[in-house]
């Protein structure tokens, strides 16, 4: 997962949204064993599913107008560490 953007979602205040990456190429052979979420600045609340190879973030509230950065932190079976962010922009109902 070289050469990273941050990904940027759009999302009304009242929804719930789910966000997923895959990280098989990545992982070559390794597990996903441990998933770390933080927002900044704080204000969206979030929830993570995961699975040996892949992440769900799901993301709800926050204030509108806002602009939240999520960053996501996978650490592998092999001690690998893999950062990803992204930007959630929060527009009023």
């Amino acid at each position: 997962m070289s050469h990273k953007s941050i990904q940027e979602f759009h999302k009304l205040v009242s929804e719930r949204k789910d966000y997923d990456y895959d990280f098989t190429g990545w992982l070559e052979g390794d597990t996903i064993v441990d998933v770390q979420v933080g927002v900044q600045p704080s204000g969206i609340t979030t929830q993570i599913e995961f699975t040996t190879t892949t992440v769900k973030i799901w993301c709800e509230g926050g204030i509108g107008n806002a602009s939240y950065e999520v960053k996501i932190t996978v650490t592998t079976d092999l001690t690998r560490v893999e950062i990803q962010k992204l930007v959630v922009h929060v527009e009023p109902d």
